[in-house]
């Protein structure tokens, strides 16, 4: 292209010079005055506001190297355990302190299912108002799921709860807790943790379990029936109330009983048939059973029944205080109250606590540790084993005297149990979260 241009050029100059037009030279031009730069004042960099703790990876705590742990399918004994150590009924924490707790740091609510077994039982009725009560005052948003005691109906609330999403934590208690760990594994693989109390679930799906050792709790029973066979000096026939065939809690409660009364040469264990934890069928289960064997003497009440086992002693005449010579030695292993009620007019012997304010008071703290404040929790609590004892027939911070109070649920105080889990509390929250 070079080669065309510069012959061009060329010609152009020539045809100039000879016709005298060679144009002026142009006045030389003063350039702009470019003013110096404008420096922006600095600009405050965004303030990212803090996005709450994440829970940790699975780390628990007490040094143990898996989170997981030990579970051993024969005993189901999970590590690491924190098992309480109170030797009676807890104290009351101050009053507010959870208020506006369990809120994000974009002001919008943690949310938590509540999945529970059948809310025509009154413990689970009990535990679910402790509950809701406890997730308002902390500022949370809670939905519950009644499976009424329909395995179908509980994996199907658990499907669609998934489905509708926004669920920081599933909180179970289910009716079979074999059938439920497909559906829990399932649910932990996306993302949302589970916690369980009042049973413990076999395997390592959940995050954390709370609930008592039932063995020892039968094992606390049957104590009770062989010490008052051995101060009567006579042979005593102990009727055991069933409550679930295979349910866990259930087989735990008997196989401690049988640990204690089984070789003692002063006591005989005759079974009920299944009772499902329901007081009519405890009822019916004592007029028949002991209308046909006027001279057995004692009750075992596995959980839940006390009403049905005072109403049928009424029915068949066998109704009698502490003291009486017809009087039939019942042991109850809630602290319902149908028992404190019995405890307290002497017609019920022995108390052993398996209280759903205290169990769903300790859970509920481990999530809030887990989910909000993002620190490890122990694979399984143990809540502390202790005798209800007459003394506490009027005690307001045992469940069952609550409820004969009348108490509302939104006047339970949160349960001051530093033995067995630490409260969290706002101040943990700034601290750990910034805000």
């Amino acid at each position: 292209m070079k080669k065309f241009i510069i012959p061009l050029l060329t010609a152009a100059v020539v045809a100039a010079l000879l016709l005298g037009c060679v144009p002026e030279a142009a006045p030389p031009v003063t350039p702009p005055v470019t003013p110096p730069p404008v420096t922006p004042p600095p600009v405050e960099p965004p303030v990212t506001p803090a996005v709450g703790c994440t829970p940790p990876a699975r780390t628990p705590p007490g040094g143990a190297t898996s989170w997981v742990g030990t579970w051993d399918p024969e005993t189901y004994i999970f590590e690491p355990v924190r098992t309480g150590t109170a030797t009676g009924v807890p104290t009351a924490e101050p009053e507010g302190i959870w208020d506006g707790f369990a809120v994000k740091p974009d002001g919008t609510p943690y949310h938590f299912v509540w999945q529970i077994c059948c809310m025509g039982m009154p413990w689970c009725a009990a535990s679910y108002g402790v509950a809701e009560s406890y997730f308002k005052r902390a500022g949370a948003e809670v939905t519950m799921l009644d499976s009424d005691l329909s395995i179908d109906a509980e994996l199907a609330g658990l499907d669609d709860a998934v489905v509708k999403g926004g669920v920081d934590a599933f909180m179970l208690l289910p009716i079979d807790t074999v059938s439920l760990i497909p559906k829990i594994e399932e649910i932990t693989d996306k993302g949302i943790p589970c916690f369980s109390w009042g049973v413990i679930i076999p395997g390592p799906a959940l995050v954390a379990s709370c609930a008592r050792d039932y063995v020892a709790l039968g094992e606390a029973a049957g104590r009770a029936f062989a010490e008052y066979a051995e101060e009567r000096g006579e042979p005593i026939t102990v009727y055991e109330l069933w409550g679930m065939y295979g349910h866990l809690d259930a087989e735990q409660r008997h196989e401690g009983l049988h640990n204690i009364l089984d070789e003692h040469p002063l006591v005989t264990v005759m079974e009920s048939g299944e009772c499902q934890f329901m007081a009519p069928l405890a009822t019916d289960a004592i007029i028949t059973t002991f209308s046909a064997h006027p001279e057995w003497d004692a009750i075992y009440d596995m959980g839940n029944m006390a009403a049905g086992v005072i109403e049928g002693l009424r029915t068949i005449d066998r109704l009698y205080p502490i003291g009486d010579p017809k009087h039939v030695f019942v042991s109850c292993q809630d602290a319902s109250p149908e028992a404190m009620t019995g405890l307290k007019d002497g017609y019920v012997d022995v108390v052993t606590p398996h209280s759903p304010w205290d169990e769903t008071d300790v859970l509920i703290k481990a999530i809030f540790h887990y989910v909000i404040l993002g620190q490890p929790v122990y694979r399984h609590y143990n809540n502390s084993i202790y005798p209800i004892t007459p003394a506490d027939a009027d005690n307001p911070l045992v469940w069952g005297v609550a409820m004969n109070m009348g108490i509302p649920f939104d006047d339970y105080p949160i349960l001051h149990m530093p033995e067995q889990i630490e409260t969290p509390t706002l101040a943990m929250r700034m601290e750990l979260c910034g805000y």
